[in-house]
């Protein structure tokens, strides 16, 4: 599992901007994620299927966002075939 953490600001009162991810969005590698977590491949398996607008009105079951500060801060938890789960 790869949990992939990023604050954005919302807009329209409704969507935020899902950027481009990389190592630093990573806060949480467990389970085969972690031989992953020091390859090349890292960037292709966080983005692949990636969005570029997410609704924070209606997040998808893998998705927490506090909306609680100025900006949002949304975690994305990532469980695919890379991982092992």
């Amino acid at each position: 599992m790869i949990v992939v953490e990023f604050k954005a600001k919302i807009f329209a009162e409704r969507y935020v901007k899902v950027p481009k991810f990389g190592r630093r969005h990573v806060v949480e590698c467990t389970g085969h994620g972690n031989s992953y977590l020091n390859s090349d491949l890292l960037p292709n398996i966080l983005n692949h299927g990636q969005r570029a607008l997410l609704d924070v009105d209606n997040p998808p079951d893998n998705v927490s966002i506090n909306k609680s500060g100025f900006l949002a801060v949304i975690k994305i938890t990532l469980k695919n075939k890379w991982c092992g789960e």
